[in-house]
């Protein structure tokens, strides 16, 4: 069987989430770091959608991050400051959500 990346990531964000909804930090940062290197940081459908765009327009709301990154990235943050790593923390936010 094949198993595409976009369902990888996914499912290691999942098993991420469970770790974190449980309280277990330590394992859900793990697989929430795991699921952030293999997902693809656009959607490769919004990619898609955005080449075939003019620079001028803007893409429809429904196309805008399809990927699990926002998600991802929110939790990881929420799991730093809590254990007082709010550099991590800001790092992160940099790197994925300031343009």
């Amino acid at each position: 069987a094949v198993v595409s990346t976009q369902s990888t990531g996914e499912t290691l964000y999942n098993l991420g989430r469970c770790y974190h909804s449980l309280g277990l930090r330590h394992f859900a940062r793990i697989y929430y770091n795991r699921a952030l290197a293999t997902l693809p940081s656009v959607c490769p459908y919004v990619q898609r959608q955005l080449n075939e765009l003019n620079e001028t327009e803007d893409p429809p709301l429904e196309m805008k991050d399809l990927s699990l990154n926002r998600e991802i990235v929110f939790n990881l943050c929420e799991i730093y400051t809590a254990s007082g790593s709010d550099h991590l923390a800001r790092q992160l936010l940099y790197k994925y959500f300031v343009v």
